[in-house]
C-alpha cells in the first residue's frame, strides 16, 4: 500500500481528507509495529500538502497585491480625472472598499488559514514520531505486560531483592 501523494500544488484537499489525516494522529499502543511502518510515508504526504497549502497562500497573497496595485491605479486616474487631488491615504481608502479587494483579501485569508491548519497538522505528527518511540519504550520494558503491575513503594522488587540476598546467605551457610 502507497501513501505517497500524487498530488499537485494546484490540487486542494477537501475537508474529510484533512480530518482523516487529523485523526491518524492518534497512537494505538497494540499497534505500534503499524504506526511506525506508517509514520514516515504519512509525514511526508502531510508535509507536501503544507508545502501546497503554503504555495496557494503565496498565490493568494500575490493576487491580493496584484489586484490592489490595480485597483490603485484605477483609483487614481479617477481622482486625477475629477480634479482631487490623489494622496496615498485617499487612495487605500478607495481601494480596500471595493469589492474586488475583499474578495481577493477573502480568498487569502482562507488560504492562510489552510495552510496554518497543515502546519500545525505537520507539527502533530513530528509529535506522533516521538511518542511512537516513547511507547515502543514503555512496550520493550515490560510496561504494559500483566506482570508490571507493581505494589507501590516498589514492594514487589524489594521483596525480590530480600529473597535473593536470604539464599546468598544461606548458600554461604551452606559451605
Amino acid at each position: 500500500m502507497t501513501l505517497i501523494s500524487k498530488r499537485k500544488p494546484d490540487d486542494k484537499v477537501n475537508k474529510s481528507q484533512f480530518d482523516n489525516y487529523r485523526q491518524r494522529v492518534a497512537l494505538d499502543r497494540n499497534s505500534l509495529d503499524i504506526a511506525a511502518e506508517e509514520q514516515p510515508a504519512l509525514y511526508l504526504e502531510i508535509a507536501e500538502q503544507r508545502a501546497y497549502a503554503n504555495s496557494r497562500y503565496d498565490a493568494a497573497r500575490d493576487d491580493l497585491l496584484r489586484t490592489d496595485a490595480k485597483l490603485g491605479r484605477e483609483v487614481r486616474a479617477e481622482m486625477e480625472a475629477s480634479g482631487t487631488k490623489p494622496t496615498e491615504g485617499k487612495i487605500a481608502d478607495v481601494v480596500l472598499g471595493k469589492q474586488e479587494h475583499l474578495d481577493a483579501a477573502d480568498k487569502a485569508a482562507k488560504a492562510k488559514q489552510e495552510a496554518d491548519e497543515w502546519s500545525a497538522l505537520v507539527s502533530a505528527f513530528e509529535h506522533r514520531k516521538s511518542m511512537i518511540r516513547e511507547l515502543a519504550t514503555l512496550y520493550a520494558s515490560g510496561y504494559y505486560t500483566a506482570g508490571s503491575a507493581r505494589a507501590s513503594g516498589g514492594k514487589v522488587r524489594d521483596a525480590d531483592a530480600a529473597a535473593g540476598r536470604e539464599r546468598l546467605a544461606q548458600a554461604r551457610q551452606d559451605r
